[in-house]
């Protein structure tokens, strides 16, 4: 499902994948910001029971803007660090520290281990 935004580019690179969820408490949310593996993601997001909010990491100038919005919803962040430029890696840090987000950094570009260490914060 494709998540509002002001910003035509946005909309291109940020998906949010809400999986069938039964019972009261509320579904946990991953971001994962860098790389380009959207659709692995997803599909493992399923197995894993949680959503994911996905950005490619490629923005303009206003990189805080971007990944606030995200960032709120997401319960931790997972940093592709191997496949982020750096000023994008350290706006995300720095409003997901702000926010009292968990942060994990996954190093390489593989959507498994990436995942996997998301989940693992929220669980």
């Amino acid at each position: 499902m494709k998540l509002g935004a002001q910003d035509g580019k946005i909309k291109k690179t940020m998906t949010s994948y809400q999986l069938g969820h039964t019972g009261g408490e509320r579904m946990k949310t991953i971001a994962v910001i860098g790389g380009s593996q959207k659709q692995t993601l997803e599909r493992l997001a399923r197995k894993q029971g949680c959503s994911i909010i996905f950005h490619s990491g490629k923005t303009g100038k206003k990189r805080e803007k971007e990944f606030l919005p995200i960032l709120r919803k997401a319960d931790c962040v997972v940093i592709m660090a191997g496949a982020l430029n750096h000023p994008s890696m350290w706006t995300v840090r720095e409003v997901a520290e702000k926010l009292g987000k968990p942060i994990v950094y996954h190093q390489g570009f593989g959507a498994t281990g990436a995942l996997q260490k998301g989940a693992a914060l929220i669980n």
